[in-house]
């Protein structure tokens, strides 16, 4: 498979997973007659045919920005990135800088404003942290927003080649997902999965060289950091259980461990 297939194909399985669960749904068939009545066409015997959807659960093609809306307006809990813009760059990271001079100029302003918290960093201090969460607000961020503003910070440092702040924010986009281990992506049941997943996206970003180690000097396996993330709020939830009710307290709990990682 293609970079831009694996890409493609991670958003579309999330999306389609993401509505059957909220639906209640039990088939691809079901699903589509529930939110897309209109893709069914007759054949010649009279009978309901369906090709569209069967086309995402193929990977051969993604949903429109159009169907995406009508969708989200009918199943509010769904997944709701699949036409995030961080897609586009993990599809092609090679974009050309127009592109991303576009795609900054278009950010919300709470990407905004951590993009410019970035900027006034020093190299020592981009490393995911409670601190981090508080300077750059990244309870205001999505998965896919954080990653979207680190990736083009790093694009930044690179092209003046600044070797050292290229590899530190290398380093926090590796530890990225630790940080929000409760986005959809990572809402996998098993080890496995979850280095699938993580290895796509390392893949597009070329973070697949990154050595991190615990300060015991164990090698980091982040698939593990993340379920151990789920365990930890899932005791401290029952403990305490509005203790995590609040999006600043949840990414400032899931911080903590992040702190420890080093890199080599």
């Amino acid at each position: 498979m293609t970079f831009t297939n694996n890409i493609d194909g991670l958003r579309v399985t999330l999306w389609l997973e993401s509505l059957m669960e909220a639906t209640g749904t039990r088939s691809l068939t079901e699903l589509a007659r529930q939110l897309d009545p209109t893709s069914f066409w007759i054949d010649e015997d009279q009978g309901a045919k369906q090709s569209k959807w069967y086309c995402y659960q193929r990977m051969s093609q993604v949903p429109s920005q159009a169907l995406s809306d009508l969708v989200k307006s009918r199943v509010p809990k769904a997944y709701s990135e699949l036409h995030h813009p961080m897609w586009r760059l993990l599809r092609n990271p090679d974009v050309s800088d127009r592109t991303v001079r576009r795609l900054r100029g278009a950010m919300r302003e709470e990407w905004q404003y951590s993009y410019a918290g970035i900027a006034r960093l020093q190299d020592s201090d981009l490393k995911i942290s409670i601190s981090l969460v508080d300077l750059l607000r990244l309870d205001r961020l999505t998965y896919l927003d954080a990653l979207m503003v680190f990736t083009i910070a790093r694009r930044e440092a690179a092209s003046l080649e600044n070797h050292e702040r290229t590899v530190h924010l290398s380093n926090a986009l590796w530890a990225l997902p630790t940080l929000y281990p409760d986005d959809p992506l990572w809402f996998q049941d098993s080890l496995w999965t979850l280095g699938v997943v993580l290895a796509v996206i390392d893949e597009a970003l070329q973070l697949k060289s990154i050595v991190a180690k615990s300060q015991r000097g164990e090698n980091i396996q982040r698939e593990r950091l993340l379920l151990l993330q789920h365990w930890a709020a899932e005791e401290r939830i029952r403990a305490k259980p509005r203790a995590l009710s609040s999006r600043v307290a949840s990414r400032r709990f899931y911080a903590r461990w992040p702190a420890d990682i080093a890199f080599y």
